[in-house]
């Protein structure tokens, strides 16, 4: 099973990753959730989470932080025309030019609720702008009619 989501006029599917994969990004990740939701509890208005998110993220090791983006963005698809491709190698180096960092933190996340959602069920806003209707924020296709 997989989950669709369209970020900055991209369609993106968030595929579900192996279950070691996914057991082993949920044990990096357990910490950095324990400060997002703390932070978000804490936070007034969306400046504080950011915060709490931001100072959660800095502390979380590289070898940790590259792997949770490798598992990630190599478990992810885009639609390019009627097909889907990787979005990145297993390696986690991104295919296409166009994706830069704040597509790369929202596809995460994607993936991240895609896979470990039920595992962590106090997530806070897919939005750090402030709503599902904001610019460049994450949202699921509309159902074809």
């Amino acid at each position: 099973m997989s989950s669709d989501s369209e970020i900055n006029g991209h369609s993106y599917r968030f595929n579900r990753m192996p279950l070691m994969v996914k057991f082993h990004v949920a044990r990096k990740v357990a910490p950095l959730m324990a400060d997002i939701v703390a932070a978000n509890g804490a936070a007034s208005g969306n400046t504080g989470l950011f915060s709490g998110i931001a100072e959660a993220v800095a502390r979380m090791p590289q070898e940790d932080a590259d792997m949770v983006l490798s598992a990630c963005l190599s478990n992810t698809e885009i639609r390019q025309g009627d097909r889907w491709f990787r979005v990145a190698q297993p390696s986690g180096t991104v295919m296409y030019d166009f994706i830069d960092l704040p597509d790369v933190m929202q596809i995460v996340l994607g993936s991240l609720q895609e896979n470990l959602g039920a595992f962590f069920p106090a997530s806070p806003s897919t939005s750090i702008e402030g709503g599902p209707t904001s610019p460049g924020s994450i949202s699921s296709p509309s159902p074809a009619a």
